[in-house]
């Protein structure tokens, strides 16, 4: 579950009928696995991960502001939010990417961040990522401390 305070993973608001049962026999037979208590910590930590970029999706969205102004703002977000979204800033723990689980992000990297020239502004995200998956990464950075990925949301 999610008794730290962090997301819950062991319910899941709107889900009922057969996948809310799934669900929950899921987690709980994960939770009594060697190693499961720690899968169950990661994807809970890819749960806020997920909710802080659509937050930050979603107010780049609502903003009638011009692109470069939006990027701007998004950048200064980035290097500097507290909350849910400095989670992004800096990592501590490495934490594999939702749908890239080979590449572990270290943090975000807000100079190389964008928003694409859409009607629904897609974020071109750009992380620092772990020196072992850097070689591997679109984009990749060499370098002392790892490299950089970067990923369209």
């Amino acid at each position: 579950g999610g008794a730290g305070g962090g997301p819950e993973l062991g319910a899941l608001p709107g889900a009922g009928g057969m996948f809310g049962r799934v669900h929950g026999a899921f987690v709980r037979s994960l939770a009594a696995t060697e190693g499961g208590a720690r899968t169950l910590t990661v994807l809970a930590r890819q749960v806020a991960f997920v909710a802080a970029l659509s937050s930050l999706a979603r107010a780049v969205r609502s903003s009638a502001e011009p692109r470069p102004r939006k990027i701007e703002r998004l950048r200064l977000r980035l290097a500097t939010e507290q909350g849910s979204l400095g989670a992004l800033l800096s990592i501590d723990d490495p934490l594999p990417l939702p749908l890239e689980p080979a590449v572990c992000a270290l943090g975000a990297a807000a100079e190389g961040s964008t928003i694409f020239k859409s009607a629904l502004s897609p974020l071109g995200l750009c992380f620092l990522v772990t020196q072992a998956e850097s070689a591997d990464a679109s984009g990749g950075g060499g370098g002392g401390g790892g490299g950089t990925f970067r990923c369209r949301l």
